[in-house]
C-alpha cells in the first residue's frame, strides 16, 4: 500500500475515535472499547524539544487498536499495537504478530486519566516505568496547544 494513503488511513481512523469517553464500561455494564487519545506530551523550554508519551484508540473490526507515540527530542516513529483487556479498568497493549511483546499494562484511574507501565525497557518523560497520560487531543492536531514541561 502507498504509505501516504495509509499514513492518511489511519489518521482518519484516529480522528473518528476521537468521542468522548465514559470510560470502559457501557451502559448496560459491560466492558466497552476505550477511545480517545491520552498524552503528557510537553515543549520543554527554551529548546522546543518534545518530550512524553500519547496513545490514542483506533477502531478496528477485531477489535481495536493502540496507537502509541513517544517523543525525546522530537517524536519518535509511531507504534500500532493491539490491545485486549481483563476487566473494564485494565488493559494491555501489545503487538502485533505471532507471540507479540506486551509493551504497556494500562490502568484507567478515571475517565481522563489513564496510567501506563511501560514492560518493554521504555521509560516515561521523568525516566520511571510509570506515565500518568490525561485525557485531551492529539499533539499532531493542535501543536502549539502542547503545555511547557514542568
Amino acid at each position: 500500500m502507498n504509505p501516504i494513503a495509509h499514513r492518511g488511513r489511519l489518521l482518519l481512523g484516529l480522528a473518528a475515535s476521537l468521542g468522548s469517553v465514559q470510560g470502559l464500561m457501557a451502559a448496560d455494564g459491560r466492558n466497552a472499547e476505550p477511545r480517545g487519545s491520552f498524552s503528557d506530551i510537553c515543549v520543554q523550554s527554551p529548546t522546543g524539544d518534545l518530550l512524553g508519551t500519547e496513545v490514542s484508540f483506533l477502531p478496528a473490526p477485531d477489535g481495536g487498536r493502540v496507537l502509541l507515540r513517544r517523543a525525546e527530542g522530537g517524536w519518535q516513529p509511531p507504534v500500532r499495537l493491539a490491545w485486549r483487556s481483563s476487566d473494564s479498568r485494565h488493559l494491555v497493549g501489545f503487538e502485533t504478530g505471532v507471540g507479540g511483546a506486551v509493551v504497556f499494562v494500562a490502568e484507567f484511574k478515571a475517565p481522563d486519566r489513564l496510567v501506563l507501565k511501560f514492560q518493554d525497557g521504555q521509560s516515561s518523560r521523568d525516566g520511571s516505568a510509570v506515565a500518568t497520560l490525561t485525557r485531551r487531543r492529539p499533539a499532531w492536531t493542535d501543536p502549539q496547544a502542547l503545555p511547557t514541561c514542568r
